[in-house]
This record gives C-alpha cells, structure tokens and sequence, in this order.
C-alpha cells in the first residue's frame, strides 16, 4: 500500500524524515525494532480472500516458505514516509492504515486495509522508500517477505516473478482507480 513513485518525483514530493528508533534504517533492524517484533517462520496460513490467492499453490508454497511473521501493536507505525521498505507485507490479522501527512492538517488516511491485503510493494521498487505511512490501527499480524530475497527468487523463477508481477500490477492499477475516485471527490465538493 506504500505507493511508489520516480525518483524525480520523490525528490520534490516526499520530505525524507530522520530514522526514528523503530524505523528499517539502511536494511537493518533497529534495536527497538527487533524487540518490537517478533519475527518467526509462518506455519500455515488462511488464504480466503488473500494476495495469496492471486498465486498458483506452487507459488504460495514459495512465497510463504521465504516470509516471517511480524507482530505490530495498535498504533505503531510500522513503515514511515521515506523509510527505507525492505518488506512486502500481507496481513494476517487485524487492520492497518495507509496515511499521508498533509501540511496544515497533520497525517489523514489514504485507505485502510485488513486480512488478506498486501501494502508496502515500494520494497520491490527502486529506490525502495515509502511514500506514505503504514500504521496498525489494532494489534496485526502480518506475513513479511524481504524485498531483496523476493527479487532473487523471480530470477530464479519465471514464474514466481510473472505470477508476482501480474499480481501487483492488478493492485497497483485497482489502487490508482481508487486514488483517483477519492481525488475527483474531493475536487467536486470544494
């Protein structure tokens, strides 16, 4: 759900915050963070309604086979505005929150989403920075898969690189669909 956009742009549009002490800083795990999450192997894993569905169980077999669990308490952030994001997340459980800030009117959501949705796809992206903020809106469990391990499975594999590709294509276009109805209503009421 972070929404990635050129470099270019991100210069101009995207104020590079401080690292704060649970923030990815340069691919590593703050101290804070680590303690604030608890990274473990994910034993199984209901797809209904998931990102996960979008893949052939050969797939979903993989993906999960190289993801962690991670655990966010209601209220933390988990991915800041330019922060390096180096996870593809899936929520488990729970609910997050997709915010921007917006100069005069302090952070306002973009969307929402709960079990099955996919956010932070900026980690397969270079630069690799978030452009929003990700925040947990109750206590969320979510499947990780490291950026940077996921890339070099689809070199390995054609089809895991097409069938994720494919996958987050459809949600990027379904997300800016959504983005533009909420820009063309908010243009029509001011």
């Amino acid at each position: 759900m972070a929404f990635s956009l050129p470099r270019s742009a991100l210069a101009r549009s995207v104020p590079r915050s401080k690292p704060r002490d649970s923030r990815l800083v340069q691919g590593v795990l703050t101290t804070s963070q680590s303690k604030a999450r608890e990274a473990v192997m994910p034993q199984t894993v209901s797809l209904g309604g998931s990102f996960l569905t979008r893949f052939s169980p050969r797939v979903q077999a993989k993906l999960l086979a190289i993801a962690q669990t991670f655990h966010f308490k209601a209220g933390e952030d988990i991915i800041g505005e330019g922060d390096h994001s180096l996870y593809l997340y899936i929520v488990k459980s729970g609910r997050v929150a997709v915010e921007m800030d917006v100069p005069t009117l302090g952070r306002r959501i973009l969307r929402t989403g709960g079990v099955g949705d996919m956010f932070s796809w900026s980690a397969l992206v270079e630069p690799r920075l978030a452009t929003a903020v990700v925040r947990a809106i109750e206590d969320t469990e979510a499947l990780g898969i490291k950026g940077g391990a996921l890339m070099d499975a689809c070199r390995e594999d054609y089809e895991l690189g097409f069938e994720l590709y494919r996958a987050l294509t459809e949600v990027i276009a379904s997300r800016f669909v959504a983005t533009r109805l909420q820009l063309v209503n908010v243009f029509s009421t001011g």
